[in-house]
């Protein structure tokens, strides 16, 4: 493929090829020279020194593709060897034969079914063809320069692109027009190429237009060859078309309608499909022409492929008469090109005819079933006559549409045909089982005839059947409802009432009483009711009565013979006893609008309830209304009278009911209040002062009568016993008390003593004409009171003098404080007491509070007296107290105290406390207080901490003026959770004379210092350390001297937080 070419030294022209070798082509000249002459038989090239040699590589080849060598050049006498590489392609002319790039729509596969089969100017990968779809036939291709309607469904534009190296000159033709010995097929194509010819540059794209003009329904299919200059292969492009014209088919050629009724309508369907591959214009003509009894829904339209159009005819039957019109369908193509389908008549079928039926309903051609009233449970008939004055068959037949319809009325027959002029009875029964009533309208009527076309059985014309109906039952009222009641009577007596059985229903009937216990004359009364029914179905009975005859009907003699005044219908009866009742009369029959009286007479007999049930019969009423007859309850009660003794608590609904006076219980109670014991059966009036109460205590009993009738109860009082040891002071009021039933009346019973001693007595209610066996008859129960006086005991304080008084001793007390002690007194007594204490005339002793109480039974109350020393000396006070009501108690108190006066105290410290409270550890708490000095003469005092290093006081040591004080700071300070509970602080004191000639000592012989004050001087730090030393020493015997104080302090057992002042024997003098 490649060779090496040397020019000649002469220029000679290049050797011709050899016999039998295929010629080589020269490379094309240069553009500015042309090539010397060369050979290719040199292999070997001599250089001289700075010499250069121009050598070619000519490049031949007669297949296509990538050509790559390498060319190997060496030195003579060098071990080196130079490479050169080459490479070359060598192609054909060629342009883009890919579908994407030719055709500008494209698709996979063509869908299975049409329309969507019908694919156009669209290029199919599976079948490698372009296809332009359906085409309309019989169009000129020589109009495609002029009519420019042609040109955008006739044609198509396919892309020639040429990608290859070298310009391409093209030439395109039709396979079909090619010689038969080259493969072409001889007949005309459809197709047209244009242009024929054409001139790619690289890269360059030409539209080449393709035209399909096919003249028969039919495929056409075809190839595009392209040829191009310098390549062998010629290019292939497939391509079809369909050609086709319009066709709609119809799926009828008649429309028959059937016979219809006049004012019907009735709607047949033509339905057109398009069965060619292009759309096609239908229309229908000779609609117009059509009678009024037609109508067409569509009458042209558009269809595409495979679409189909649904055409509604509708006949309307106005007047009879035979119809047979025609109208045409007419097709053609919708571009307008005069394609047309052949035409198609269709044939139109109708006839319009008319129904005449006579319908007579009821008896008496009242236009209505009216059946009027019936019982339940009895049948009754009326007539409906159908007959057909038409010329063509009918049919009729019933409709129910609701249940209960279906149930009380039966049709006979319910359906049937009649032949022209034919004449048909219908029968319909009612018989219904429970109450109804009916009046329905047109527009209610739940029956309705039905007309019927013979052939079709179409609905001519419903009419509905008006019904008029009333079943009943007996109807009836019994009063009083259900009960009499005779109440509470006295026993041995006798009572009648009575109660009526009205008729309010419309037909007559019987009714039965007896026992509601009495199975035998139930079944008995249920067989004639049963046996009466079948009589009357049957037809031995006289017919049902007509309502109107039977409320405008008198009663005979006989259902009037015991009627009493103003009562009309009650039937003569037996007499029926049940228990200790009669009812009369038991059985009868009422007439409508009528009423029957029944007497019930009640015989009382001892102390008993009697209640008994009777069961009333009333024929043919609602057989769910009580089946075994309507209970009717009789009542009353014979009664003895008497009074409520069992419930004691409403007896004595104001006082306490307790079970016992057993010792056990709350003595307190059983004294102090007004009470009645159960077991013992005693009411205790309690402990009485007569000097207090002059008038008594009185207390109210409730008398109840539990019973249904009125009572008469008399009271009476009487001693218990006839003993010294016991009085008498009771009386009642009223008595004698009369009490309605279920009422209830008070009785009073009064209890007024007159001396300190117990009482005793017997209450007593007895009631007239009670049963004396009987608890209710009597009510009896003891009486008991005490008469006392109130009396007092000192309980505190306990100490007394040798003539037996009370001592209230006050402790020592510091002049300018107070000090309070109570007496206490107890009531030992059965009843409250008021002590009075005589006023106290003593400045250092005074009462807090009031000088009068009165104190309860079993209880204590406490007296504060106050004592406020003047003077630091003893002071006492004889105090005297009274219980008023009883003039036989005075009591005395020896009332006494001591005050004393110290020269250094604390003030703002309540008992000389000083109370911390809660302090966060690490953080001081800080409280200040007033060091006094009450003496004549100046004191130095000094502040002794112990081991209390927590505790900072300032100052902690220092001189205090006669009749002065000074602000103390205390300051407490932990560094760890600990507890102080009365804890000691120690104040030690001195008294202490100034000299007046002393520096700084004021005119009055005083000089204030304290250890919070300082003198700032500045000394030599040899000084210093010897002052420093000297404070060291005396902090050490400071400190040690104040655990010794604290040691001794602990063993006293002083009270914590208190630090009195330091008592010397003889008071110390310090010369400052």
């Amino acid at each position: 493929m490649f060779s090496i070419w040397t020019p000649l030294p002469e220029a000679p022209r290049p050797p011709t090829p050899e016999e039998g070798q295929p010629a080589e082509e020269e490379p094309a000249p240069d553009a500015d020279d042309s090539l010397p002459p060369m050979t290719k038989d040199q292999t070997r090239w001599i250089l001289g020194p700075k010499e250069a040699k121009k050598v070619f590589i000519k490049f031949f080849s007669q297949r296509v593709g990538s050509f790559s060598q390498v060319l190997k050049f060496e030195i003579v006498g060098s071990l080196r060897a130079f490479d050169l590489s080459l490479q070359a392609v060598c192609e054909f002319p060629t342009v883009n034969s890919f579908y994407r790039n030719v055709f500008m729509t494209h698709k996979k596969t063509r869908p299975a079914q049409q329309p969507e089969s019908l694919l156009s100017k669209t290029f199919v990968v599976s079948e490698n063809a372009f296809d332009f779809g359906p085409l309309l036939i019989k169009k000129d291709p020589e109009q495609r320069a002029t009519d420019e309607t042609l040109r955008p469904v006739n044609s198509s534009v396919l892309q020639i692109t040429n990608n290859g190296k070298y310009k391409v000159e093209a030439a395109f033709t039709l396979a079909s027009t090619l010689p038969v010995d080259e493969g072409g097929s001889g007949e005309k194509s459809p197709f047209i190429l244009e242009p024929e010819t054409m001139e790619l540059e690289i890269d360059e794209t030409k539209h080449l237009t393709v035209w399909s003009f096919p003249d028969q329904a039919r495929l056409f299919k075809d190839e595009i060859v392209c040829l191009l200059k310098d390549n062998p292969n010629p290019t292939i492009f497939s391509i079809q078309a369909l050609g086709a014209e319009p066709v709609v088919e119809v799926d009828q050629g008649v429309v028959e309608f059937d016979r219809l009724l006049l004012g019907k309508k009735l709607t047949k369907t033509l339905t057109l499909k398009n069965v060619c591959p292009i759309p096609a214009n239908w229309k229908l003509t000779g609609v117009d022409a059509l009678r009024e009894e037609f109508s067409v829904s569509h009458t042209s339209g558009t269809l595409k492929p495979c679409q189909e159009q649904v055409i509604e005819i509708i006949f309307e039957a106005k007047e009879e008469d035979r119809f047979e019109p025609e109208i045409k369908l007419e097709v053609e193509d919708t571009e307008g090109r005069g394609i047309q389908q052949e035409v198609k008549v269709i044939k139109i079928q109708a006839e319009a005819f008319k129904i005449s039926p006579t319908v007579t309903i009821g008896k008496d051609d009242s236009q209505a079933l009216d059946f009027g009233a019936v019982r339940v449970g009895e049948p009754k008939e009326n007539v409906i006559t159908i007959k057909n004055e038409g010329k063509y068959p009918i049919k009729y037949s019933f409709t129910r549409k609701k249940k209960l319809t279906r149930e009380i009325f039966t049709v006979e027959p319910e359906q049937d045909e009649l032949k022209p002029l034919e004449e048909k009875t219908v029968t319909v029964r009612f018989l219904s089982q429970r109450e109804i009533k009916l009046k329905t309208t047109t527009q209610t009527s739940d029956i309705v005839l039905n007309i019927l076309e013979g052939e079709s059985q179409d609905v001519h014309q419903p009419i509905p059947i008006n019904v008029n109906v009333n079943a009943v039952f007996s109807k009836y009222s019994i009063t009083p409802l259900k009960t009499i009641n005779f109440g509470p009577m006295q026993y041995d007596e006798q009572v009648t009432r009575s109660f009526e059985v009205r008729n309010e229903g419309l037909f007559e009937f019987k009714y039965d009483i007896c026992g509601d216990q009495d199975l035998a004359a139930k079944a008995r009364i249920k067989e004639e009711r049963q046996k009466e029914v079948e009589e009357r179905i049957s037809g031995t009975a006289e017919a049902a009565e007509d309502p109107k005859a039977a409320k405008g009907k008198k009663p005979d003699a006989k259902a009037k013979g015991k009627a009493p005044a103003g009562k009309e219908g009650a039937p003569e009866g037996t007499l029926l006893t049940v228990g200790q009742y009669d009812v009369t009369p038991s059985t009868g029959a009422i007439p409508p609008g009528n009423a029957a009286v029944v007497s019930v007479t009640f015989r009382a007999e001892g102390a008993k309830f009697y209640e008994s049930t009777l069961a009333v019969d009333i024929a043919d009423r609602d057989p769910q209304d009580h089946p075994d007859g309507l209970p009717f309850e009789l009542c009353a009660e014979s009664s003895i009278p008497g009074i409520n003794t069992d419930d004691l608590d409403q007896v004595f609904e104001e006082q306490t009911v307790i079970p016992s006076l057993d010792p056990s219980l709350n003595t307190q109670t059983i004294i102090s209040s007004s009470l009645y014991s159960t077991q013992e059966r005693v009411f205790w009036f309690g402990t009485l002062v007569a000097s207090k109460n002059p008038e008594g205590a009185k207390e109210r009993f409730k008398i109840m009568n539990p019973n249904k009738i009125p009572c008469t109860v008399k009271f009476a009082v009487k001693p218990r016993a006839q003993s010294k040891s016991e009085g008498f002071a009771f009386e009642v009021s009223p008595d004698t008390l009369t009490i309605d039933p279920h009422k209830h009346k008070y009785v009073t019973v009064g209890f007024n003593p007159t001396a300190m001693m117990t009482y005793g007595g017997l209450f007593e209610a007895l009631v007239e004409n009670g049963d004396p066996e009987s608890k209710s008859g009597k009510l009896v129960f003891e009486l008991r009171g005490e008469g006392t006086l109130p009396t007092l005991l000192v309980e505190k304080p306990e100490e007394v003098d040798a003539e037996g008084a009370p001592v209230l001793r006050f402790r020592k007390t510091r002049m300018g404080r107070e000090a309070v002690l109570s007496i206490v007194l107890k009531n030992e007594g059965q009843v409250p007491a008021t002590a009075r204490f005589d006023a106290l005339h003593h400045e250092c002793f005074s009462f807090l509070g009031n000088l009068s109480h009165t104190i309860t039974p079993k209880s204590y109350h406490a007296f504060d007296i106050r004592f406020s020393p003047k003077q630091a000396q003893s002071e006492s006070f004889l105090l005297t107290f009274s219980t008023l009501g009883n003039p036989y108690e005075q009591h005395k108190v020896l009332i006494t105290g001591e005050g004393y006066s110290e020269s250094v105290t604390f003030e703002g410290l309540p008992d000389d406390e000083l109370a911390v409270g809660d302090c966060i550890v690490g953080k001081p708490k800080t409280m200040t207080f007033q060091l006094a000095n009450n003496g004549d003469k100046p004191v130095r005092f000094n502040w002794n901490l112990g081991d209390k290093e927590e505790f900072r006081l300032y100052p902690s040591e220092g001189h205090l003026k006669a009749h002065s004080s000074k602000q103390v700071k205390v300051v407490f300070r932990s560094g760890e959770q600990i507890q102080y509970d009365q804890a000691e602080l120690m104040c030690e004191t001195v008294v202490i004379e100034q000299k007046p000639a002393e520096e700084g000592v004021a005119p009055d012989g005083f000089k204030d210092w304290d250890d919070t004050m300082k003198t700032v001087r500045m000394v030599r730090p040899s000084e210093l350390r010897k002052i420093m030393q000297a404070r060291e020493v005396e902090e050490r015997r400071r400190k040690e001297e104040a655990e010794a104080a604290a040691a001794a302090a602990a063993k006293k057992g002083a009270k914590a937080g208190k630090a009195p002042a330091k008592k010397e024997d003889a008071p110390a003098e310090e010369e400052i």
